[in-house]
């Protein structure tokens, strides 16, 4: 990884994953545990870890840094994924008090996220839920990974109306949120309970390919949930 002196400020590249379990048995039930931590989020039953190759690297004026970022399954159960990624703009003021700057000039993102072919721009894998998370359209198996989904972000040049970032912190924040998924053939009634888990926890509807290969998102409610459309 190239690390370059610092000038302007650092980004510092946290992995904020809220961690959703589905607990099969004879009645079912979920577990919700919340934890800020560096890359990592583990419960007895599931882990999850954010993969980057850089931890940080310098925010400069006009310059495209690298910033790789891959979700994996590092535990035994298959999930249900979904994410969403947070940006701020942190600035001091001349008495030392931090303040916060738009992520946006002119309705545009100041730092451009340049996603990967596998990234949350690929509706072949993503679904924009319009919730602010996007939902993986595959089921995440034990040891596999989303891939890289992240590949760098750009900053403009710091003149003009982007003259404040120049001195000011930029940080991007992953969130993920899973849920347990039946994947075995033989287990009673699994596509009801993915939808159920999906449902209670996602608040969205799912359907599972019965081999396993795709997963459909949709925020309509159930047909025979007499709920209607949900968003």
């Amino acid at each position: 990884m190239n690390k370059k002196k610092a000038r302007s400020g650092i980004l510092g590249i946290s992995a904020l994953l809220f961690l959703t379990v589905l607990l099969a048995g004879g009645t079912y039930g979920w577990l919700k545990q919340e934890a800020e931590v560096n890359n990592e989020l583990a419960s007895h039953t599931t882990e999850v870890t954010i993969e980057e190759k850089e931890t940080e690297f310098q925010v400069e004026s006009n310059t495209t840094q690298d910033k790789h970022a891959a979700l994996k399954n590092s535990g035994s159960s298959a999930v249900l994924l979904r994410i969403a990624c947070a940006e701020t703009w942190e600035a001091k003021g001349e008495d030392g008090s931090v303040y916060l700057l738009s992520n946006q000039v002119g309705g545009i993102d100041v730092a451009e996220k340049n996603w990967t072919d596998l990234g949350v721009e690929n509706d072949e894998l993503w679904f924009e839920g319009k919730d602010g998370w996007f939902y993986f359209k595959k089921i995440l198996l034990p040891g596999e990974t989303t891939g890289d989904i992240l590949e760098s972000v750009t900053f403009p040049s710091f003149t003009g109306d982007y003259e404040i970032y120049g001195g000011a912190e930029y940080h991007l924040v992953f969130r993920a949120e899973v849920v347990q998924a039946s994947t075995t053939a033989g287990t009673l009634n699994a596509a009801e309970v993915n939808a159920d888990a999906a449902r209670t926890v996602f608040g969205m509807t799912v359907s599972v390919d019965p081999d396993g290969s795709g997963v459909t998102w949709s925020s309509a409610a159930p047909r025979n949930s007499g709920e209607g459309n949900s968003r």
